[in-house]
């Protein structure tokens, strides 16, 4: 087994800001993934999070995922070109009335590099904030997309928590 290291940084985001409408490409449409089946979650989440090192879910039995993505206070949602399936987003509010988390968020390595990611994260904030919420946090590290946390600072999150990680990866 390959155990890495990474840095992994814990941001909140305690007031919503003014936002701008946020309009989605032509061809583009945000869906909320309502008893997702798990093949499907589980080809998004390995689509995006492979070359990220993202392996908390990859080792969870379709049960345990089944009922961490299948809890009633865990929203899922695609972002589809075309009907393709380029990126998604989970909000978890299991800790609201304190805090709702982006749990996951990213797109599929064809969808970066078009202004995308900008978008994606303002929809899930958007979607975070609608559960009203004291605050809404997120992660990420470094070996996520190196323009992960800069977008999170941009958009309004500060940092207030960092450590270091070891990830072990499989053989």
């Amino acid at each position: 087994m390959k155990k890495i290291k990474t840095l992994v940084t814990y941001l909140e985001m305690c007031a919503q800001r003014p936002t701008q409408s946020i309009n989605l490409p032509d061809g583009m449409q945000l869906q909320l993934k309502e008893n997702i089946k798990i093949e499907h979650y589980r080809e998004i989440y390995n689509a995006i999070g492979q070359q990220y090192f993202w392996v908390s879910r990859e080792k969870l039995s379709d049960e345990e995922l089944g009922k961490i993505i299948h809890h009633p206070n865990v929203k899922i949602y695609f972002l589809y070109d075309d009907n393709k399936p380029i990126g998604f987003f989970e909000i978890n509010s299991k800790n609201h009335p304190r805090s709702v988390e982006i749990s996951f968020i990213g797109l599929v390595n064809s969808a970066i590099g078009h202004g995308l990611g900008k978008i994606l994260t303002q929809l899930a904030i958007k979607q975070a904030w609608s559960h009203k919420a004291g605050r809404i946090i997120i992660q990420t590290c470094t070996l996520d997309h190196k323009h992960a946390l800069p977008l999170y600072q941009k958009l309004g999150f500060k940092a207030y928590n960092r450590h270091t990680a070891e990830i072990t990866l499989s053989d």
